[in-house]
């Protein structure tokens, strides 16, 4: 049994081989480092939630004062500098792990490499959102250099934006640096509601 949780424990601490252009292994997840590393083996007392946005909006640096509030689908990076600004109202709980997943737009093929980031952000209010009136960054994430995959979602591990600010709704932005053309993300109105964007919870049961 102390052989068990000492492997488990090491297992928790080794780093995964470097996010590959299309993505990572099965049951495995790319972390903010830029690592595959593996998703945690599921303890005894813990509760998983899926988490749909309660509130989100779209900034674009060549049309600063549009908002894309309404939008079934948004820019991620590129020359456009598109960014993709999205709200989750957190459940009770400490969270053990965190992942945000963004899938293409409907018929997207895909988009120029660029370095991708997740950061937190103050309040906003999506309606209201615009490149000229973006909230303040609080928490900058790391960026990773990756190739979008037609069909494919991209899953970054968030964990560590949320452990150190508990709050009952955190607001996140995702950000591509790069041109050419940029990823055409689907947005929380998207048509196909199995698109839209999530965010996957892995909570500590009381």
């Amino acid at each position: 049994m102390k052989r068990a949780a000492l492997l488990l424990a090491l297992a928790g601490c080794v780093r995964g081989p470097v996010c590959a252009e299309d993505g990572c292994p099965a049951e495995t997840v790319c972390d903010l480092d830029g690592t595959c590393r593996p998703l945690a083996t599921r303890p005894m007392r813990t509760r998983d939630r899926h988490l749909r946005a309660a509130d989100f909006g779209g900034t674009r640096a060549d049309r600063p004062g549009e908002s894309g509030a309404d939008l079934d689908e948004l820019l991620l990076g590129g020359e456009p500098g598109g960014s993709v600004y999205l709200a989750f109202d957190l459940p009770a709980g400490e969270v053990r792990e965190a992942v945000l997943v963004l899938h293409p737009a409907e018929g997207a093929s895909g988009g120029d490499r660029q370095t991708i980031r997740v950061s937190r952000v103050r309040a906003f209010e999506g309606e209201e959102l615009s490149h000229r009136s973006q909230p303040v960054v609080s928490r900058i994430g790391p960026g990773r250099s990756l190739a979008a995959v037609p069909d494919r979602p991209l899953r970054l591990d968030v964990t560590a934006l949320l452990r150190d600010e508990p709050a009952e709704r955190v607001y996140l932005m995702a950000s591509g640096g790069g041109d050419g053309a940029p990823w055409r993300i689907a947005s929380p109105v998207a048509l196909d509601l199995e698109r839209t964007p999530r965010l996957e919870l892995r909570l500590a049961r009381d």
